[in-house]
């Protein structure tokens, strides 16, 4: 190993986990922001709508800023799986970054097809779900294998992500890969969009603590060698 290495490593750890909690922040930032002017607008009943719809130009006042926020928010936990990916702490985290990855480009999608281009939009709300399921799912396996990957409080966000996650997807209409229209005795479809939201903001945020934790593993690891 290179003297450079371990420094290396080091700012790799850093760039992976402040490009996680930025990508959080904005998320969380935008979503706020455009939940706030929509109901100034439409009133409480925002919230038995579906989420991606704030980013609606022709209903949500500040459509631009929820698109704009997970355009970013997408980019960032990109870049913030890559370095994971580049630090090579194990198989479990590779595989978790990868997955990471594709949730991240999900969420790129979305932003740039907004909720008009029902199309593309949807596309990339698949590859986000998808994409999320499968982070999900590498967290609880990993809370049984890998500890330090996933403690208690990420395995419960985990098991509620992933079964809001694959109650979206039942929902998803082969036809047109849009969800099925929520009528009156399948209303609480929408709820479960918001669940699976926020339960994807969460894990993001514990998944930026867990780089800096593998990271500080890694230092304490080569300052005994």
């Amino acid at each position: 190993m290179s003297a450079y290495e371990p420094f290396h490593q080091h700012d790799l750890t850093r760039f992976a986990y402040y490009c996680s909690l930025l990508g959080v922040v904005i998320a969380v930032l935008g979503i706020f922001i455009s939940i706030f002017a929509a109901i100034s607008q439409l009133g409480i009943n925002v919230l038995q709508m579906r989420i991606d719809q704030l980013g609606d130009y022709l209903n949500s006042p500040l459509a631009y800023v929820f698109n704009i926020s997970l355009l970013l928010c997408g980019a960032f936990f990109t870049f913030a799986m890559g370095g994971l990916i580049r630090q090579r702490f194990s198989h479990s985290a590779d595989l978790l970054a990868i997955f990471g990855g594709i949730t991240g480009m999900g969420l790129v999608i979305v932003g740039w097809y907004p909720y008009n281009d029902i199309k593309p939009h949807q596309v990339g709300e698949l590859i986000y779900v998808v994409g999320s399921i499968l982070v999900f799912s590498m967290l609880i396996y990993s809370f049984f294998y890998c500890k330090m990957m996933c403690g208690r409080i990420t395995l419960g966000l985990s098991i509620l992500g992933l079964i809001s996650g694959i109650e979206l997807l039942r929902h998803v209409n082969l036809g047109d890969l849009d969800y099925h229209v929520c009528d009156h005795g399948d209303c609480y479809l929408y709820p479960v969009m918001w669940l699976h939201s926020l339960m994807a903001i969460f894990t993001a945020l514990s998944m930026a603590s867990t780089v800096m934790r593998l990271g500080v593993s890694r230092q304490q690891l080569i300052s005994e060698i």
